[in-house]
């Protein structure tokens, strides 16, 4: 079997106890709060779960050498090779120019519809302290790498079927449905992609909501069924970030039961919107997540496939900003297209001075739409509140495979930023 070096990802050996920044991440690491089980080894325990992440898929550790490579098929995209350092480069480099509130303030990030998917918002919001993960997905357990030694190469084989994304800037569902519950759950996933970015994993735990509506470690009794868990890791600038995984139906349905989460997911600052199959546009049947982000973020950072551009602009809570062209909807959605985000966009681009970015943006548009676009009368559109910010530097989300051909997938690749004025 063909296999190519396709990524190279850090991998820190320093003692956890050496990488302590100040006496809170000490009383994390020894078990005195909720996120660690409290057990006499938790501190062991902490740092084995690196080398279960590193073995259980297939990763070679040298300890002589910062690096360890994975391995994989020919033509099959990795845990990061889409998000190689150059593009996480440029993404930042992005967001710091243009987003610069989120980039530097995010902190919670609420992520809908996210699923197993870490690695995205590791790059566009590197000062989070909190990640919220919610899908479909089983949870499962962390492998017992010792246990499963002679299954490693096939779990290795399965998650390179998780990630085989190709040119896309999405995880694949039906690929998820298939290949997630072979790696044994989203906890794997997760525990491979945050190695993979060489950050040190600190602990990983089941928890539930108790009675108060606090999040608490479940005890080893209490572990048969669950539908959270956290991991606790460091990040390359030593500061502890916390993810939460929530394996959670997001329509309106089983949200009006899910009282302690909706109070739980009331505190964040950041929503994060990707990928999502348009199901916040059956606003009928999403009605709860929308209102629940509308009303509560600061910050609001999604493709055209998040929250209705509509919705957004009828707060009258936010400014918008629009980056890249948006285009038609992928038909294998069933969606129509936002007609006021296509006028708001092409309104925005007409108000810019003349320019070679101008010119090209609307013959862009032409091209993406199958008719000419014009300016005349894109007075009636302009807002005072929506602004174009030009091109992203990166493709991104559905739209990236959307157009009449690849050659403009990275125009097409669209972006909104709403942040609350």
């Amino acid at each position: 079997m063909a296999r190519i070096l396709f990524i190279l990802v850090l991998f820190f050996v320093v003692p956890l106890n050496a990488r302590l920044s100040n006496n809170a991440n000490a009383q994390l690491l020894a078990g005195s709060t909720d996120f660690l089980d409290g057990e006499p080894q938790a501190a062991m325990l902490a740092r084995s779960l690196n080398l279960r992440a590193v073995k259980l898929y297939g990763l070679k550790s040298n300890l002589s050498s910062p690096t360890i490579e994975l391995q994989l098929k020919k033509g099959r995209a990795s845990l990061t090779n889409l998000l190689s350092p150059p593009r996480v480069q440029a993404m930042r480099q992005f967001m710091s120019r243009n987003l610069p509130e989120v980039y530097a303030h995010g902190s919670r990030v609420f992520y809908p519809f996210g699923g197993p998917d870490f690695a995205y918002p590791d790059a566009l919001f590197p000062n989070m302290r909190e990640l919220v993960l919610v899908g479909l997905e089983p949870i499962g357990e962390l492998v017992d790498v010792q246990a499963r030694a002679s299954q490693l190469p096939e779990l290795s084989r399965q998650l390179t079927n998780v990630y085989e994304v190709a040119a896309w800037s999405y995880f694949i569902t039906k690929n998820m449905a298939q290949f997630i519950p072979r790696v044994g759950g989203v906890v794997n996933v997760l525990a491979a992609s945050i190695a993979a970015r060489g950050y040190r994993i600190i602990n990983i735990a089941p928890v539930s909501f108790d009675s108060s509506g606090a999040l608490q470690t479940l005890s080893q009794k209490a572990r048969s069924n669950y539908d959270a868990v956290r991991i606790l890791y460091f990040k390359d600038n030593l500061h502890v970030v916390t993810l939460t995984y929530f394996r959670q139906n997001l329509a309106d349905g089983p949200m009006s039961q899910a009282r302690e989460l909706l109070n739980y997911l009331s505190e964040f600052d950041t929503a994060y919107f990707k990928a999502t199959m348009y199901l916040p546009h059956n606003t009928k049947g999403f009605s709860i997540v929308n209102r629940l982000v509308l009303e509560n973020a600061q910050y609001i950072v999604q493709g055209d496939d998040g929250i209705p551009f509509g919705l957004l602009e009828k707060s009258r809570q936010f400014k918008i900003s629009l980056f890249g062209l948006y285009t038609k909807p992928k038909y294998i959605f069933g969606v129509n297209y936002q007609k006021d985000l296509y006028l708001r966009n092409l309104a925005s681009v007409c108000a810019m001075p003349n320019s070679p970015v101008r010119t090209n943006a609307l013959n862009v548009v032409g091209i993406l739409w199958g008719q000419a676009a014009s300016c005349q009368g894109y007075r009636e559109y302009v807002s005072a509140d929506v602004s174009w910010g030009g091109y992203l530097p990166f493709l991104y989300g559905y739209a990236s495979t959307s157009g009449p051909s690849p050659a403009y997938r990275a125009q097409s690749s669209n972006l909104i930023y709403a942040r609350r004025k």
